[in-house]
């Protein structure tokens, strides 16, 4: 029985409504303004303005009781561990929806007594709707048919792997396309939404990203997990939590460090990998 299921459908609906309005943003234009510092190599639209507010009012509609957590206009109400929290993204990959590129769309999870329970996530040009829930496993609907079940790869020599990358470039000295491309079958870089659900698809065996923010990541996590997927940083460490200062959210893990997730089978030869010197 699901513990969750209405959150699931309201968020289900709430990340749907944003990708139409994503949309219909890249149909009509939009403004591009870049975000004060410490995000100055960051910026955001018209279109993650409007979608985070869609996503707010359907929830805050349907579940007045719960804190809110977005990336662009930030917190509602003081949360504490033992409270209920939409961790939001009204769209993940800015840079690519800038340019229309695939891919890109809205992360919504659900927080309650400081763990992910339930996370939906939705790529707009391949029209994927994937959602967890803690215990219920990880589904993928496409242009609405039928839900199916997936689940992450069984690929169990990293030189068979496919990695999927976030970025290329070198953060707090690391270069992770540098140490896994000799080591793998096929590396590619194609953004974060992209890399996390294919990992969990089975279509990609492990994604390396920055480790950034709490929308970012909230929702990649149940969605690897439930998938039979695991994930760390590049030390192995598997915590979550956050910390509430004002104005401030930070993890049990140091600026600079980098997500490793993989199908589980991978994932102390990917560590490896990320760890190992280069030239």
């Amino acid at each position: 029985m699901s513990d969750f299921g209405k959150e699931l459908a309201v968020m289900n609906a709430a990340a749907l409504e944003a990708a139409a309005i994503a949309a219909r943003f890249t149909r009509k234009g939009f403004a591009v303004r870049g975000k004060r510092a410490p995000n100055f190599n960051s910026f955001v639209t018209d279109a993650d303005v409007a979608c985070e507010r869609a996503i707010k009012r359907r929830l805050s509609k349907a579940f007045p009781d719960y804190a809110f957590y977005g990336e662009e206009d930030g917190k509602t109400k003081r949360y504490s561990e033992h409270a209920r929290r939409f961790i939001v993204d009204p769209i993940d990959g800015t840079h690519n929806f800038t340019r229309d590129l695939p891919d890109y769309g809205p992360l919504i999870a659900l927080q309650v007594d400081g763990d992910i329970v339930a996370g939906v996530a939705h790529t707009a040009h391949a029209g994927n709707l994937y959602w967890a829930e803690r215990g219920h496993g990880t589904f993928r609907s496409t242009r609405g048919a039928p839900a199916q079940r997936v689940h992450v790869s069984n690929i169990a020599r990293l030189k068979d792997a496919t990695v999927v990358f976030d970025h290329l470039q070198g953060m707090g000295g690391a270069r992770p396309y540098d140490r896994f491309e000799p080591r793998v079958k096929i590396a590619r870089c194609l953004g974060q939404l992209v890399a996390y659900v294919l990992l969990a698809d089975g279509r990609a065996d492990v994604a390396v990203s920055p480790f950034w923010k709490p929308w970012d990541l909230a929702t990649p996590k149940i969605l690897i997990e439930e998938a039979g997927g695991t994930w760390s940083n590049q030390r192995g460490e598997r915590g979550w939590r956050t910390v509430e200062n004002p104005g401030h959210t930070a993890y049990d893990t140091p600026a600079h460090d980098w997500i490793i997730a993989t199908n589980a089978k991978l994932h102390a030869q990917a560590l490896r990998a990320f760890n190992a010197k280069t030239r």
